[in-house]
């Protein structure tokens, strides 16, 4: 199930009797042979990473029924990651609606690249933040892949006027201040 939201293009590789890795004892070996079984088994060569292949090469513009069932504009709202491929997928349908994709960001810096360090030493300089290092590799990968859609952003980061460097009078006030200011 996994595999077919996250690594499509694994599984569609698999088909094809190619794998992404080379060691021998790799359990992508049964993995591909039992994907292949399965896909033996079933009346379809039509699964979720085949339609998502598909999807991807087609011409959306000249499909006259999706036109007509699919709204002017789609927004998606209040999602803290979503998977590469429904990213792609939003991408592909860019081209025919406008789609509008909020998210939060706990700073208005690229932070994707910040490495957690759980062996930090007190006595050596820190240049990344540690709690944004400690939002997980989730929070990273989802910056990562949304910085690489081919797409038009508009940043809307806003500081509160009252947590301007200096005038942070509460720890809470102190960290985003912080995050906001003092990222890297």
């Amino acid at each position: 199930d996994q595999y077919l939201l996250l690594r499509p293009e694994m599984l569609l590789n698999w088909e094809k009797e190619i794998l992404t890795y080379t060691q021998k004892d790799s359990p992508e070996i049964w993995q591909a042979d039992l994907w292949r079984r399965l896909l033996a088994k079933t009346d379809t060569d039509m699964h979720l990473a085949g339609i998502y292949a598909a999807l991807l090469k087609s011409n959306l513009a000249h499909n006259s029924k999706l036109l007509k069932i699919l709204p002017k504009r789609l927004f998606v709202i209040g999602v803290s990651a979503l998977p590469p491929m429904i990213l792609n997928i939003l991408e592909k349908l860019g081209e025919i609606i406008q789609i509008h994709l909020f998210f939060t960001n706990p700073s208005p810096y690229y932070w994707a690249d910040i490495k957690k360090d759980d062996a930090i030493n007190p006595d050596d300089l820190q240049t990344d933040h540690p709690l944004l290092a400690a939002l997980g590799q989730l929070g990273r990968d989802n910056l990562y892949h949304l910085n690489l859609l081919k797409s038009q952003s508009i940043d809307a980061f806003v500081i509160p006027e009252h947590l301007e460097q200096s005038a942070c009078l509460t720890q809470l006030g102190d960290l985003t201040s912080q995050l906001a200011y003092e990222i890297r």
